[in-house]
C-alpha cells in the first residue's frame, strides 16, 4: 500500500514541481495540476493516518526505503504549507509530524498503537499489581452430613 502510495505522490511532485505552483496561492485552474495537488494531499493524509495506527509498521518499512521515507516528509510539508486541511486533519497532520520526529514532540503526546507503549504499559501493570488473596484449602475426603439427618 506504501508502494502505491509513494508512486501515486511521486507522479503528483514531479507535476508540481514543473508547474511552479506554490502551496497556498491561488487554487490552480490547470486540470493535471489540481489532480496532482488533489492526489498529494489525499495520500498525504491517508499516509498519516496509517502511520499513526501503525507505527511500527510503517516505521521499519520506512527505515528500509530511505527514498519513500524522504517523499513522505516533503508531501507531508508540502500539504500542510497548502493550507487545504480543515481543523481535524490539521490536528491529524500535526500528531504524524510529531510521529514521523519532524517537529518537536509535545510533552503529552503518545501514540497508543505503539508496542513500546504497551510493553511499558504492562511491565506497569505487573509491579503495581495488588497483593494476592490467599485461598483456604479445603480437606478432601468423606465429611459428615450437617444436622438434617439427626432424628432417629
Amino acid at each position: 500500500m506504501i508502494k502505491k502510495m509513494t508512486e501515486i505522490l511521486s507522479k503528483s511532485k514531479v507535476v508540481l514541481e514543473e508547474s511552479g505552483y506554490i502551496p497556498g496561492s491561488i487554487f490552480p485552474e490547470d486540470k493535471d495540476i489540481r489532480e496532482a495537488l488533489a492526489q498529494t494531499v489525499e495520500n498525504t493524509a491517508f499516509f498519516g493516518d496509517i502511520l499513526l495506527k501503525l507505527p511500527d509498521i510503517t516505521h521499519s518499512i520506512l527505515k528500509k526505503e530511505k527514498a519513500w521515507s524522504l517523499l513522505m516528509k516533503w508531501s507531508l510539508g508540502w500539504s500542510n504549507s497548502t493550507g487545504i486541511y480543515d481543523k481535524k486533519t490539521t490536528e491529524l497532520m500535526n500528531l504524524v509530524a510529531q510521529e514521523f520526529n519532524l517537529t518537536e514532540k509535545d510533552p503529552n503526546f503518545v501514540n497508543p498503537y505503539k508496542k513500546e507503549i504497551e510493553k511499558i504499559t504492562a511491565k506497569e501493570i505487573k509491579t503495581k499489581s495488588p497483593e494476592k488473596k490467599v485461598k483456604k484449602k479445603t480437606t478432601k475426603g468423606p465429611r459428615l452430613s450437617g444436622s438434617r439427618h439427626t432424628e432417629l
